[in-house]
């Protein structure tokens, strides 16, 4: 039987017995693991199954962990489960996303600079279908990003004017969300604006 992949978005362990996970296939699920071990923000594998209603998770393999990138950064680590954990819809099919956030695990390397790191969150917010509304976040330079593949990105160097641009285009995506006073890592996008 071929396991799922997902990343763990939140855990409520040991208080409750449950964590989130984003799975490549299904999306965001709430599920019961049969260990209590997960760590907040791991890609693991496992096998799931339906119970009276609820996901079971089990033969649970820890493939990676943001370890190596949350200790130069684990504020970016966290802005990104965060976003995660709010803007993604339950069950829809995610797998670009998904495999956009697999680069935090691959390629970690590449996001020491903080404006590759706002040029992430742009893709994830594209990715996912999400554009401020208004004509100052309708320029074509905008629309050249959202359509170029991240790693074509990631080399992208930007003036400053358009870093401050995509600064408030980020902060304006992430305003719109009804939840928004519930959000703890927005002070990643405040601490690295461009002045």
């Amino acid at each position: 039987m071929e396991k799922n992949k997902g990343i763990v978005l939140k855990t409520y362990l040991p208080q409750k017995c449950k964590i989130v996970v984003l799975d490549n296939e299904i999306g965001k699920i709430v599920v019961v693991p049969n260990r209590q071990d997960i760590s907040y923000g791991a890609c693991i594998m496992y096998s799931i199954r339906e119970q009276h209603n609820c996901s079971f998770i089990y033969d649970i393999e820890l493939i990676d962990s943001p370890l190596c990138l949350g200790k130069d950064d684990i504020l970016f680590v966290h802005h990104i489960l965060e976003l995660c954990y709010y803007f993604i819809p339950a069950q829809s099919s995610v797998s670009p996303l998904f495999n956009l956030l697999i680069l935090l695990y691959e390629s970690r390397h590449v996001f020491e600079d903080s404006v590759v790191k706002k040029l992430f969150l742009f893709k994830f917010f594209t990715t996912l279908g999400f554009y401020p509304e208004g004509q100052r976040f309708q320029t074509p330079y905008f629309h050249i990003l959202a359509s170029t593949s991240i790693d074509n990105l990631i080399g992208l160097t930007i003036d400053l004017k358009v870093e401050q641009e995509l600064d408030f285009w980020l902060l304006h995506c992430i305003s719109l969300h009804p939840c928004i006073n519930n959000f703890k890592t927005v002070s990643f996008l405040h601490n690295n604006r461009a002045v």
